[in-house]
């Protein structure tokens, strides 16, 4: 009787184990996939408005490569704490990582107006 018991139990155990280790490896995959797909783009822009609450910064950012125009837009920020260290007119430089239909700024430094390369021009938006 003892044996009968041990074959079912063995098989259970070695199901599980499958089942959490398959769903373990499509969750790296999945995480991979995402990393593959994110594009990143650095934005040089103006802080128009911050929304703490949302954790979003309206930004008048120069065009962004081929994808976008220059505009005033609202991006997600990725370390909530800088919005506590940014005000409105500050200079930025940022990194928009964009996967799939979010967007979400990281690395937000603050510059220095330089008129020569364009920034300076985004005040009179």
């Amino acid at each position: 009787m003892r044996n009968k018991l041990l074959a079912p139990a063995l098989l259970v155990v070695l199901v599980l184990f499958s089942v959490v280790t398959g769903c373990s490896k499509s969750v790296t995959h999945k995480h991979t996939e995402e990393a593959k797909d994110a594009e990143s783009y650095p934005i040089v822009g103006v802080v128009r408005m911050i929304d703490k609450k949302n954790s979003l910064l309206y930004v008048h950012h120069e065009a962004i490569g081929d994808m976008m125009e220059s505009m005033t837009m609202p991006f997600m920020v990725k370390d909530k704490e800088i919005l506590n260290r940014l005000n409105r007119d500050d200079h930025i430089t940022a990194t928009l990582f964009v996967r799939g239909l979010n967007m979400e700024l990281e690395d937000i430094k603050l510059s220095k107006v330089d008129s020569s390369k364009g920034t300076g021009e985004l005040l009179k938006h």
